[in-house]
């Protein structure tokens, strides 16, 4: 499964130290998110949006509206962009999603590069910590594509935010990519809730977890394998259904149940529609996805988006309110070893911090052949402590609707204010898109290595934490 590891400077000075240019701020949101003003004087460029390394031009290829930019590189050496900072000023922690539209021709990464076409941010916490983050890349050939992250998932953003740097980038690779509609939104932590999911449709999950559920006025949500249903040791297609018309929610969990990150293109493609007719074909409401191992990348996000409200991965936290519900849900994986104290911890700690917990279960049995089940009897004292918590029980679907962010209207430019710091000149990798059981990594690019010589020139000493 997917993992990501998150790198923080505890730095003095490094933004201001750096600065080159003016800054636009924007107190609500991004100014001139789509792009539609130009910058006064100057028709190429965008009004509030500076230059960040090799630079961007105003395009006519827009995704929602006449103009987006366009950023170009012709090597996989450095980085284009363009970028603006955003003031917050946060009294308290809340969730900040970043999101915004990605069109990629030939985009092509360097050997190791986490980067390519997507969003970066430097997000500058209260205490002067930076945390560093960027969305996962985009490669290749693509259309209009939603991408983004909330901060809200970043173990290291552990305190108010000050402001962040948001910034479209082609990074350590090569290609043209397009970019539209950039967003940034602060959420309220004003609501909690759970979700009891049953991965790959075992017969357990009506056998046993059903009757457990049942009993505390529970409904339950089945990731279903739909070229599973039937077979051995698996729920039949009236079993699913009892669960179904009781409001139990039915998510679709690919035909085979195989890794789609190791198929082709077109294979996987099969592998998400089919899923999905099968399932209706049964009569079932499918609006939801799940990854078998929580395996995936970004082309697969975006061919799964014409089919499913949401693609749920396999990444281990908690969702917070204004979740990039494209697929930055969590989930708390339940296995043979997870104790029932440990889960009362997730559920305080949701009830506290304004989360969504996702409890994933797969057999309810004394046994099996892996880690991935759990003992019915410390089931059944786990589904008691989520009562006891006093937490909302919701399916997949309506924890979407309590905590997903919607799309927003472009908005119109509004008049920036000029500062005098920029963004690191250094963007530091965050490795986000590691494929299934890889090893969690936290990558700094060598050009850090010319920043540090920079600062400890003019005394100033950098500290590297996690």
């Amino acid at each position: 499964m997917i993992k990501r590891v998150l790198t923080t400077l505890t730095i003095a000075g490094l933004i201001a130290v750096l600065c080159t240019a003016n800054q636009a701020y924007a107190a609500a949101d991004l100014i001139n998110p789509s792009f539609e003003q130009a910058a006064d004087g100057n028709a190429q460029k965008a009004y509030g949006w500076q230059d960040f390394q090799g630079g961007y031009q105003r395009a006519l290829l827009g995704q929602n509206g006449t103009y987006g930019i366009r950023v170009t590189k012709s090597n996989t050496a450095g980085f284009a962009g363009a970028y603006q900072r955003i003031d917050l000023n946060q009294s308290s922690i809340k969730p900040v999603l970043v999101d915004g539209y990605v069109r990629g021709s030939s985009i092509v990464n360097s050997a190791g590069g986490y980067f390519g076409a997507g969003l970066y941010a430097e997000i500058v916490l209260n205490d002067g910590t930076v945390a560093y983050w960027n969305s996962p890349p985009n490669l290749g050939t693509f259309t209009w594509r939603r991408i983004g992250f909330n901060t809200g998932v970043l173990p290291h953003v552990n305190k108010p935010i000050s402001h962040i740097f948001v910034i479209p980038v082609v990074g350590l690779a090569r290609g043209t990519a397009y970019f539209d509609d950039i967003h940034v939104r602060e959420f309220e932590p004003n609501q909690s809730a759970v979700t009891l999911t049953f991965d790959d449709g075992e017969i357990s999950t009506y056998t046993e977890a059903r009757s457990v559920l049942d009993s505390h006025g529970f409904d339950g949500v089945t990731a279903v394998v739909s070229g599973l249903v039937g077979d051995d040791g698996y729920m039949t297609q009236t079993q699913i259904e009892a669960l179904e018309s009781s409001g139990w929610e039915v998510v679709s969990h690919t035909v085979s149940h195989d890794d789609l990150t190791a198929m082709s293109a077109s294979a996987a493609r099969r592998q998400l529609a089919n899923s999905k007719s099968q399932l209706q074909n049964m009569g079932f409401v499918i609006k939801n996805f799940a990854f078998p191992f929580g395996a995936y990348n970004m082309a697969l996000i975006a061919e799964g988006s014409k089919y499913y409200r949401s693609m749920r991965p396999y990444e281990t936290g908690d969702t917070p309110q204004g979740a990039f519900t494209p697929y930055e849900t969590k989930v708390r994986s339940v296995i043979s070893t997870t104790s029932v104290a440990e889960v009362e911890g997730w559920l305080a700690e949701a009830k506290a911090n304004g989360r969504w917990v996702n409890l994933v279960f797969h057999s309810i049995a004394a046994t099996g052949d892996d880690v991935y089940h759990t003992d019915p009897a410390v089931f059944a004292e786990i589904i008691q402590a989520v009562a006891d918590s006093g937490l909302p029980v919701v399916t997949f679907d309506k924890g979407l609707d309590m905590f997903g962010a919607p799309t927003i209207t472009p908005a119109v430019a509004s008049t920036p204010i000029t500062t005098t710091q920029t963004p690191s000149t250094s963007p530091t990798q965050t490795n986000p898109t590691s494929n299934s059981n890889s090893t969690a990594q936290s990558l700094v690019t060598d050009a850090f290595a010319n920043v540090n010589s920079i600062l400890n020139s003019r005394g100033i000493n950098i500290t590297i934490g996690n």
